[in-house]
């Protein structure tokens, strides 16, 4: 074979060494190309990626300063889009990233930068959207609008069709933001307050939020503590029947954090959030186990006293050790389990009903009893009732306070105590605060009753002094 070139013919050097060099050169820039884009671009939706959102970000930021020009960054989260993973796998999650990438781009301008943060975490930039910040951020919601109805548009996936909701933050730049990382939290904020208010929805991001979201952290913190030091202490509501007499109580816990009162729907809510709710939830089990035969011990309570109310979060019921658990502190307090009253809500009826059900149903053949709160209020199935090993109906305060006389009919309580009665149950109604609203329950069949009218819930030396009075006061 002849050589391309040889000394002999040209009086030049061999030139296969240069070829080679320049082949070589080419293969080094090609990877320092690939190098470079992975560390850019997502791989799987092939958006920009966290790395290079920030430094994109970090520039406009800069420009904006020089110009006066305001921008907007939208953090985007879907909506229970981990139910998609968890249920049909990560592939079929992959593939609907990907449209959903693609979908984004549609909606925005060509010089608008699109990037994925992680999991189903997206963001986009909108570059000199106005020279004020009032007309930025009308400019970024608008185009969050957009985005919002082209999410909600169907994802056709392989046999699948899905029907996906998203929530969008919006942060206006620039403001009091120093770097990228600042820009991105404060639509971060803004999109976990658009979460709370519902999801599928727009929050523009505000300092009032992140003052929330600081009180939030501290107080997730001071709950953590609170929990290891068992900083709780439990009160409890008299429930009377009409005869006037103790019949069982309510039990309900109290916090002081840093001197102060934290009300409950706000603690439990918080416990709720971060999965404290079952270490919660144990300690005023055991505790309320621990007072209640206390009580039996020293022969404190009447004869009119059947049980004690303990309220059960869903996460605490779900829990697969809960059976074990609220067993084992029955037992070991020497307590009949028919003296405790497990109190569940109508919120634990999204989860699976048949093991709901057989969970019921096996603690109600130890003797435990149930009693479904807030009845009306949330999501259970009137026919899947009937199934459930449920005792006692509880009529939520919201429908007491509807009662003005009794001339003029109540028609949910009515029918909630009509249908108590026709499934067998006890009824009782909480937050009666007037003799009235007792004389019309009353009348229409309720015979047991909770709230300010009889008492504020008690700390125990104050329900023990209640008992003995209100026992005294009957002997008369």
């Amino acid at each position: 074979m002849t050589p391309l070139l040889s000394q002999s013919e040209t009086g030049q050097p061999q030139v296969y060494g240069l070829l080679w060099l320049i082949r070589d050169i080419s293969e080094i820039k090609r990877k320092q190309q690939q190098i470079e884009y992975q560390a850019n671009f997502d791989s799987l939706t092939r958006l920009a990626n966290r790395r290079f959102a920030l430094l994109h970000i970090e520039k406009k930021m800069a420009h904006a300063r020089r110009t006066g020009k305001y921008g907007a960054v939208l953090f985007i989260d879907l909506d229970h889009f981990k139910n998609i993973n968890d249920s049909l796998g990560h592939p079929v999650g992959d593939k609907l990233l990907i449209r959903m990438g693609e979908r984004l781009n549609q909606q925005v301008r060509a010089e608008d930068l699109i990037a994925r943060l992680g999991g189903d975490e997206f963001l986009v930039l909108l570059d000199e959207l106005s020279d004020s910040p009032e007309a930025a951020a009308q400019y970024a919601s608008d185009c969050a609008e957009r985005l919002l109805a082209a999410i909600r548009q169907p994802f056709d996936i392989d046999i699948h069709c899905f029907h996906l909701s998203a929530s969008i933050g919006i942060a206006v730049f620039p403001a009091n933001q120093d770097e990228a990382t600042d820009l991105i939290r404060q639509s971060d904020t803004a999109m976990y307050h658009a979460k709370a208010q519902g999801r599928s929805g727009i929050s523009l991001y505000t300092q009032n939020m992140q003052q929330e979201t600081q009180d939030k952290l501290n107080l997730y913190n001071d709950l953590h503590q609170a929990i290891r030091q068992q900083a709780f202490t439990l009160v409890f509501q008299p429930q009377m029947n009409e005869r006037g007499q103790v019949t069982g109580a309510e039990v309900l816990c109290r916090w002081m954090n840093r001197g102060i009162a934290v009300s409950p729907d706000v603690f439990i809510r918080a416990a709720e959030e971060t999965r404290l709710i079952l270490p919660l939830g144990q300690w005023i089990l055991t505790e309320s186990c621990r007072v209640l035969k206390r009580w039996r011990q020293a022969n404190q309570l009447p004869d009119s006293f059947r049980r004690l109310a303990v309220n059960i979060s869903p996460a605490q019921f779900m829990d697969e050790n809960f059976e074990h658990y609220v067993t084992t502190q029955v037992n070991s307090h020497r307590l009949c389990p028919a003296q405790l009253e497990l109190e569940i809500t109508e919120s634990i009826f999204l989860g699976d009903k048949d093991i709901i059900r057989r969970k019921m149903e096996r603690l109600s053949g130890l003797d435990f009893s149930f009693a479904l709160d807030d009845f009306g209020t949330g999501y259970s199935s009137l026919s899947y009732l009937q199934h459930l090993p449920l005792h006692k109906l509880k009529i939520d305060r919201s429908f007491v306070m509807d009662i003005e006389d009794n001339r003029r009919p109540a028609r949910i309580v009515d029918a909630i105590i009509q249908m108590g009665q026709n499934l067998g149950m006890d009824i009782i109604a909480e937050g009666v605060e007037r003799d009235d609203q007792r004389q019309y329950l009353l009348s229409h069949g309720c015979r047991e009753y909770q709230g300010y009218l009889f008492s504020k819930p008690l700390t125990e030396d104050e329900f023990l002094e209640f008992v003995r009075h209100n026992d005294a006061s009957s002997a008369h």
